[in-house]
């Protein structure tokens, strides 16, 4: 893993979470509003997008809306940009793999240099889990009846999607709930 960061604030870390909750079974889409820094990248919101057509094991935007939701987020946070998106990967059959968090073909295909996108793994919990930091860079925890492993990557022009840091203060805040 590069040195590459990514620090995502809690309303945007809201929005991916209830995002990937509401739409479990099938997958979430949603962009990431921010901008970058020394470290890397500072994620401060996140805008879920309703309209996308969900399956069980893909989601596509439909670039239209996208324009609308880009020019009415544009009035409110002038200085944030689209830096990337997220989606999920739902593991709900007994024969999907253990762990989800890592990009499909298709998400490397889809990616754009310079951009960082989050995917979360996310399934009924069996336990309570508390959140944490995991040796890969993401974070993981549960919320109400759901286990979430979020991970970010980072595009390079060769559409190879590296592994970076989540930085999440909000998961201590769960943690003393």
């Amino acid at each position: 893993m590069n040195g590459v960061r990514v620090l995502l604030k809690q309303p945007a870390f809201l929005s991916v979470v209830l995002s990937a909750m509401e739409t479990f079974k099938k997958e979430c889409f949603g962009f990431m509003l921010g901008k970058t820094d020394e470290k890397g990248f500072v994620v401060e919101h996140s805008i879920a997008m309703q309209t996308a057509k969900r399956k069980f094991n893909s989601v596509e935007n439909i670039n239209q809306r996208e324009k609308i939701i880009l020019a009415v987020c544009g009035l409110f946070w002038k200085s944030s940009q689209i830096i990337g998106d997220f989606h999920s990967h739902p593991r709900f059959k007994i024969e999907s793999p253990k762990d989800m968090s890592y990009p499909s073909e298709r998400d490397t295909d889809d990616s754009r240099e310079g951009n960082v996108y989050f995917i979360v793994d996310i399934a009924e919990k069996k336990k309570k889990q508390r959140w944490r930091v995991t040796k890969d860079g993401g974070i993981l925890g549960t919320l109400g009846n759901f286990k979430l492993k979020i991970k970010a990557f980072l595009s390079y022009e060769n559409k190879k999607l590296n592994p970076i840091k989540i930085s999440c203060p909000t998961i201590y805040k769960i943690n003393s709930l």
